[in-house]
């Protein structure tokens, strides 16, 4: 399911970042993404399987080709 972010899901966001670290992320963009929850917000949705995130993204709201 995919669905909008809530303050819920950061811990569980951090630590699926944490699990991807070295293989697709720099151990500095948690801090990044803890700020961006946080502060920067604007429109963020979950990936969701039985009860456990296993994405996140910012959707692309402009398309330009």
């Amino acid at each position: 399911m995919i669905r909008a972010y809530s303050a819920e899901d950061k811990a569980d966001l951090i630590d699926l970042l944490k699990t991807n670290i070295l293989d697709f992320f720099a151990a500095a963009e948690v801090e990044d993404l803890e700020y961006y929850l946080d502060n920067a917000l604007e429109q963020y949705h979950v990936y969701e399987v039985a009860g456990c995130l296993i994405g996140a993204e910012e959707p692309c709201l402009e398309w330009k080709f």
